[in-house]
């Protein structure tokens, strides 16, 4: 951008917009972002605009409060550049771009779809166990010791949905916990597809590990099916699918027992089942994911935490195939 229009924005903004010097600098870098894709300011259209801030979101995976600062920077910019060059504002009529909430403990639905897109685009084996992950913390709330002790068996495929047996960990018992409900194109059909590829590929057998250590060629691992993962391990995944989604916060598996939580009691209000699918000794220990459901804002299978999440186009239909296999080995 010229130093003579920069000076005279700058000079507009601070003194007729009264705006602070250090969020004007923050406007004048998000337009030069801008400009290093269309160098003529004087020719940019609405839609370039528009495509611009759907490519921050969908191919460099920007946060929503990432791209609504980029559009207020640009809308500012425009409305009054327009003005002083005499030519037609192209930030007009511009679709809002609303900042979600966040919390320090509590991932947010909006971080778990880029984790899972981030991660559906390896298209191999690694980014396919990630995802399962991913959907299995989101989908049962399971603590991380408990998620470290899972056998292929403790996965049961029941009639219209996923069971966990979660083993017996802090509360000494063993318990259930129905999950994934089999609805096509729902983010359970990710974890569908790692099922079947365990089930008709790895020859995996019930006391098996859930997920296990993949070969890498990166770091020289092979692939090893009686090495389970381990709380570093799953730290590793996520941290990485956070990295590659654009992410710039620490994500835990414990990030994923609140977001569980939270959502499964604001969607069916029961906190007596939410305490059963936590397993949570004392009521109390329930009690916060109350409070935390009112910040943000029926049926635990019908409206699960995930409800609203998809998963890609190209990775439907594993569910209906799973569906298929499961009958016919009942029969």
């Amino acid at each position: 951008m010229d130093e003579n229009i920069k000076r005279q924005f700058m000079t507009h903004m601070v003194g007729t917009r009264s705006k602070k010097i250090s969020t004007v600098k923050i406007y004048i870098s998000r337009v030069e972002l801008f400009q290093k894709r269309y160098p003529d300011l004087d020719t940019v259209t609405r839609d370039d605009i528009a495509q611009y801030l759907t490519d921050m979101k969908i191919k460099h995976l920007k946060n929503d409060n990432t791209r609504r600062l980029s559009q207020t920077a640009l809308i500012s910019f425009f409305t009054w550049y327009s003005s002083k060059m005499g030519i037609k504002n192209p930030a007009v009529n511009l679709q809002p771009i609303k900042a979600y909430f966040s919390h320090p403990k509590l991932i947010h639905p909006h971080e778990i779809q880029r984790m899972i897109y981030a991660m559906e685009q390896r298209n191999d084996d690694w980014g396919r166990r990630t995802c399962a992950v991913i959907v299995l913390l989101a989908e049962t709330g399971i603590r991380i010791q408990e998620f470290e002790k899972l056998k292929f068996g403790n996965v049961r495929v029941e009639d219209k949905h996923f069971e966990l047996i979660v083993p017996a960990t802090k509360t000494n018992h063993e318990r259930i916990v129905p999950f994934g409900a089999f609805l096509s194109g729902s983010l359970i059909e990710l974890f569908g597809k790692y099922y079947l590829w365990l089930l008709t590929q790895k020859n995996i057998k019930s006391k098996d590990p859930m997920f296990f250590q993949i070969e890498s060629k990166r770091f020289n691992i092979q692939e090893d099916k009686s090495v389970s993962l381990t709380r570093g391990a799953v730290n590793y995944l996520l941290r990485k699918a956070a990295y590659e989604a654009g992410i710039d916060r620490v994500i835990t598996p414990h990030n994923f027992r609140h977001f569980y939580g939270t959502w499964t009691y604001k969607n069916n209000k029961d906190i007596l089942l939410l305490a059963q699918l936590m397993g949570h000794a004392d009521i109390k220990s329930t009690q916060k994911y109350v409070h935390l459901a009112n910040m943000v804002s029926g049926d635990s299978l019908r409206k699960p935490a995930t409800a609203g999440l998809k998963a890609s186009a190209f990775n439907t239909g594993y569910i209906e195939l799973l569906g298929d296999i499961v009958k016919n080995i009942n029969k």
